[in-house]
C-alpha cells in the first residue's frame, strides 16, 4: 500500500471546507439580521485563501511517501496490476 503524508494541502481542504460551511450558515442567518453580512463575507474570503493554498500545496511534492513492503519495480506493477483488476 501506497502512502502519501501531506499534510499542507490536508489543512487547506478542511479549512475550505470549514469556510465554505461557515458562510452559507451566514449568508442564511444574514436575511434575518444585517450583521450577519459582514461575516459571511469574512468566511467567504478565508475559503478563497484556503483554496489558494490547496493549489499552491497540491503543486508541492508530498512531505513523505511510504511504498510499504514494496522492493522492486515488479512489485509495483502487480500492486498496480490488482488495483485496476477491481
Amino acid at each position: 500500500m501506497i502512502k502519501m503524508e501531506k499534510p499542507w494541502y490536508d489543512r487547506c481542504v478542511i479549512g475550505f471546507g470549514a469556510s465554505l460551511g461557515l458562510a452559507l450558515l451566514s449568508c442564511v442567518l444574514a436575511c434575518w439580521q444585517i450583521g450577519f453580512v459582514l461575516l459571511a463575507m469574512v468566511f467567504v474570503a478565508s475559503g478563497m485563501v484556503s483554496y489558494m493554498g490547496i493549489w499552491l500545496a497540491a503543486k508541492r511534492l508530498p512531505k513523505a511517501v511510504e511504498f510499504g513492503n514494496l522492493k522492486t519495480f515488479r512489485d509495483l506493477a502487480e500492486l498496480i496490476a490488482k488495483q485496476n483488476a477491481k
